[in-house]
């Protein structure tokens, strides 16, 4: 089985709705970012931790505004019961937290000469 027929795991067919709820819903952050938020805030030693507080931080102190209910309910499912829930499932379990390649997508500022130093 190649890559192309080969089904995708239930992680990445998740990091594609996230990313694309991210676009939808117009976050600054990248999906990376995002995960990165919530596995600091899963990691902290405060008590009591909220994601929707940490939702409400990635969009820059106020959670995006929805349609209908079920773009709400959407949103949450994909965010909180997923990436949330997913990043949290690491957390006392013995299993350390996953690294993801990441590949910046640079902009043509960013290419010119002298801008970018490897």
């Amino acid at each position: 089985m190649n890559a192309a027929t080969r089904p995708k795991s239930p992680t990445a067919t998740l990091y594609e709705e996230v990313r694309r709820l991210l676009k939808r819903y117009q976050c600054k952050l990248k999906l990376h970012q995002v995960r990165a938020q919530f596995m600091g805030a899963i990691a902290s030693p405060v008590d009591r931790v909220n994601p929707a507080l940490e939702i409400q931080t990635i969009w820059s102190g106020q959670a995006p505004d929805f349609v209908s209910v079920d773009d709400a309910n959407e949103f949450m499912q994909v965010l909180v019961m997923g990436l949330w829930n997913h990043a949290a499932g690491h957390f006392g379990t013995g299993k350390d937290f996953e690294l993801t390649e990441h590949t910046p997508d640079l902009t043509e500022n960013e290419l010119a000469p002298g801008k970018w130093i490897p």
